[in-house]
């Protein structure tokens, strides 16, 4: 995107009324005003996203990404508008969505993707010609230009290039979507709709209705004046194939890369031809081009830039930008703006047209294998029921401007957009946000979930009989303020004096609820247990409890055990060991909850391939913080002045059931069922089956986490719909939504992180030491010899080794830099 273009329209896209693009209103209204009518809207990713991975970077998608997992549901024929929930849920979850898309399926849309103004009126003229004239014309970037339309019936999407030129025409059907209402990411304009209506003045039955066939002879009108050919699609066994981004299955991702590259650097006439490079030049041996896609370092127009990117049988190079280094991939993505899907798409039909070897490297928001990376995947919500953001599937589809963002993953929701649960919890992380000096409301969500978590143990059920026992795992850097939540929750606990607390009848009042900061043993946490059979053990520093429970002894073991048989006995019971001389203690319904804080490094490094084969890591809820540190300021209160109404409200939980909620050893009373709303219902079986279709193609290392994610979720509705309303508690679909996008969020996090620092083997692990230096090194990268000068427990043939392989995958790219004269060149890695 434009840096200069974003600076002049500054002003014009700097409220959220103005970024809707509809002046004076707000995205939320324009949605309404939409479903009103009976479009089917869609919030879109704002045109200036920043990309998480390459600060001063704009995210791949921005301004036309759809970040609501599932969305394509609403892009049917059939389909109705989105739901009053939904709309809320987009409201509430999506402020970094304000653009609005309209789905297709019910409405077409011809996308007329010509620059050329004479052809772009040619073809609408055509398509009047066979339709008739729409009052529904959209311009993005004139003379581009969006023709809707009426369906009688299912019509799929289609893309066609011309075969000469940089034109196209796409029949937006089925499966797709386009941008109404907001910010160009190129022009940073307002769309218009130039027509006599528009969606939010017109319906769509205001607009002709037109058949498959009617369309067929359109397309065929366009060749007569542009010859075309359809974009998409793998040829070959199969008549399409989707490469789904994830890098779980390491070996064959490495093959199939490696591969598809060797074959376009064998045959560069089958493909090269077809970029359409700026004043391309067939070259002994290969081509020679216009790196168009980067500024001219001395500031030439494009007609007068010289030649500098060559395609030879040492490979592909931009002499002009270090020299570069570039694999077919990355030239097809860099020069046709395509993603890794639509780029494997495009070479593989020309450099291997039966190429039928395509790899499953999985579903589901990890990074991508290829030369690019992609985004982690949390959760979005769809039609009121949750799924991914920045995040479960978020599709990008192609717009206008033929920018094919193809089925990516990408996230719709950063960890802290999820830190405003409603009711108590949200209540409590609100607290903690105050009294904190460096104020992060991710760093709190673990220890308030945790804490009311703990209050309504054995209290509550949810329908299928789950209780509300959590294991937290908090990730973050020292100095982040992690430990500020925990200190919070104590002070709250602490509070012995206040009238509410006093009546709950017991020594330590809501302290009842807390255990120590570590269990030592299994004998300890099962006396723990016997006394508070409802309690959340803060665990700080919590790597050095993985530490423990990852030893070879048989004590070590024992703790382990427990922490696994304790997740899963919350609405039974529970015996455990028996030792000579000390007989098993049967505990009935225990609620053990965690909530354990340590740095990435140091938990990563004490986690361990046990704990993931155990089942460990998969039963807890990861929030890895990955923000920068908070800025240091002045609390707005002070964390030894809790509020009372806080206080009040956790010990109104704590009252309930009276005193036979507090001994362990005797048959809890039974639960309060929780019941689903509708709303909640849909959207946790929406969840629900989009995370089966995720187990049925991951490896068996990620299935683990797969098969916990419904189950965490509804523990988190659970706990999150106790501390709304404790009295009369129900689990509602704004509720469901947020916590099946968190839920997802911890999976897709949990899968990203242990398939980059959980190894197998040692060579495994110098391969993710080595990459974590790359890719920490950011876009400036780094050399060869500060790499062996970090890594000298690695062996030098070894580096080499681990480094090639990278290299030959994608993952890193490796430049040679210019150093003084005479000196060789240094080697420079870049992922």
């Amino acid at each position: 995107m434009n840096a200069t273009n974003h600076a002049a329209t500054e002003d014009l896209v700097s409220s959220p009324l103005e970024r809707s693009g509809v002046p004076g209103m707000h995205p939320s209204q324009v949605r309404r005003e939409l479903a009103r009518r009976g479009w089917p809207p869609l919030p879109i990713l704002a045109h200036d996203a920043p990309d998480r991975e390459q600060p001063g970077a704009v995210a791949r998608g921005a301004g036309k990404a759809v970040l609501v997992r599932g969305w394509q549901k609403d892009a049917a024929f059939d389909a109705t508008p989105a739901s009053e929930a939904a709309l809320g849920a987009w409201e509430r979850g999506y402020s970094h969505c304000p653009g609005t898309g309209i789905a297709c399926g019910r409405v077409i849309g011809i996308d007329i993707d010509c620059l050329d103004a004479a052809l772009a009126a040619e073809v609408r003229r055509l398509a009047e010609q066979e339709f008739g004239p729409t009052p529904f014309v959209r311009v993005g970037r004139a003379p581009k230009l969006l023709l809707v339309y009426q369906a009688a019936e299912p019509v799929p999407k289609r893309r066609f290039v011309a075969e000469v030129g940089d034109n196209a025409l796409e029949i937006l059907g089925e499966g797709s979507q386009f941008v109404s209402y907001g910010v160009h990411p190129v022009t940073c304009q307002h769309y218009e709709w130039t027509g006599p209506l528009s969606p939010l003045t017109g319906d769509p039955d205001d607009a002709p209705v037109i058949s498959a066939a009617q369309i067929e002879r359109f397309i065929d009108a366009v060749r007569g004046i542009m010859p075309l050919k359809q974009s998409g699609g793998w040829h070959g066994s199969d008549d399409s194939f989707n490469v789904v981004e994830f890098h779980t299955n390491r070996s064959a991702a490495d093959t199939f890369f490696t591969r598809l590259n060797d074959k376009a650097r064998a045959n560069y006439d089958a493909w090269v031809p077809d970029l359409g490079l700026s004043r391309i030049r067939r070259e002994p041996g290969g081509y020679a081009a216009v790196a168009e896609w980067r500024r001219s370092s001395t500031g030439r127009p494009l007609d007068q830039r010289n030649l500098n990117l060559s395609f030879d049988a040492k490979g592909i190079t931009d002499w002009g930008d270090g020299p570069r280094h570039y694999s077919p991939l990355d030239v097809v993505m860099a020069a046709l703006g395509l993603g890794v899907d639509s780029a494997v798409q495009w070479l593989g039909e020309r450099v291997d047209p039966t190429w039928n070897d395509p790899p499953i490297i999985l579903t589901s928001g990890a990074r991508t294998m290829a030369s690019t990376s992609s985004d982690l995947a949390p959760l979005a919500v769809d039609d009121g029921a949750l799924v991914p953001a920045q995040p479960v599937a978020a599709v990008v589809e192609a717009d206008d401007d033929g920018d094919d963002c193809e089925a990516t993953f990408a996230p719709v929701a950063s960890l802290e957009d999820l830190t405003h649960p409603p009711g108590l919890v949200g209540d409590i992380i609100d607290w903690c946000e105050r009294t904190s000096e460096r104020p992060a409301r991710s760093a709190a969500l673990g220890a308030a979930l945790g804490f009311v978590s703990a209050l309504a143990g054995r209290k509550f059920a949810s329908p299928t009989d789950l209780r509300t026992n959590l294991y937290i795992l908090t990730l973050a850097e020292s100095g982040y303020g992690k430990d500020h939540a925990r200190q919070a929750i104590t002070r709250i606990a602490d509070c012995v004096d206040n009238p509410d607390v006093r009546r709950l009848g017991t020594k330590d009042g809501l302290g009842d609820y807390l255990g120590p900061g570590r269990a030592m043993s299994a004998t300890a946490l099962r006396n723990l247990l016997i006394k508070k059979p409802s309690v959340l053990l803060q665990a700080d520093e919590f790597h050095g409890t993985l530490n423990m429970m990852n030893e070879r002894s048989s004590l070590a073991r024992l703790l382990a055990d427990d922490f696994l048989s304790l997740f899963s006995s919350a609405s039974t019971s529970y015996a455990g060991a028996e030792y000579a001389g000390t007989p098993a203690v049967k505990l009935y319904a225990p609620n053990f909850s965690v909530h354990g804080l340590s740095t990435p490094s140091s938990f990563w490094l004490a986690a361990g391939s046990r704990s993931l084969t155990s089942g460990l890591l998969p039963r807890f809820i990861l929030l890895n913080i990955d923000a920068p540190k908070p800025a240091r300021r002045e609390p707005e209160a002070s964390i030894r002045d809790v509020p009372p109404d806080l206080v009040r409200r956790c010990a109104a939980i704590a009252q309930l059931g009276g005193n036979l909620h507090r001994d362990g050893t005797a048959p809890a009373p039974p639960p309060v069922v929780v019941p689903y709303t509708d709303a909640a219902r849909a959207a946790l079986e929406q969840f629900r089956a989009y995370v089966e279709e995720q187990e049925a193609v991951v490896n068996d290392r990620c299935r683990p986490f797969l098969h916990r994610a419904a189950e965490h979720a509804i523990k988190l509705a659970l706990t999150v719909a106790v501390g709304v309303d404790c009295t009369r508690p129900r689990i509602t679909g704004e509720v469901m939504e947020w916590a099946c996008s968190l839920a997802w969020h911890s999976t897709c996090s949990f899968i990203a992180e242990s398939a980059e620092r959980i190894a197998d083997n040692e060579r495994e692990a110098d391969y993710l030491r080595v990459f974590r230096l790359i890719k920490g090194a950011g876009p400036a990268g780094i050399t060869e010899g500060v790499l062996r000068d970090r890594t000298r427990s690695i062996d030098s043939r070894r580096l080499a080794d681990l480094l090639g392989s990278m290299v030959a995958a994608g993952r890193v790219r490796r430049d040679d830099v210019q150093t003084k004269k005479g000196k060789r060149p240094r080697l420079l890695f870049v992922r």
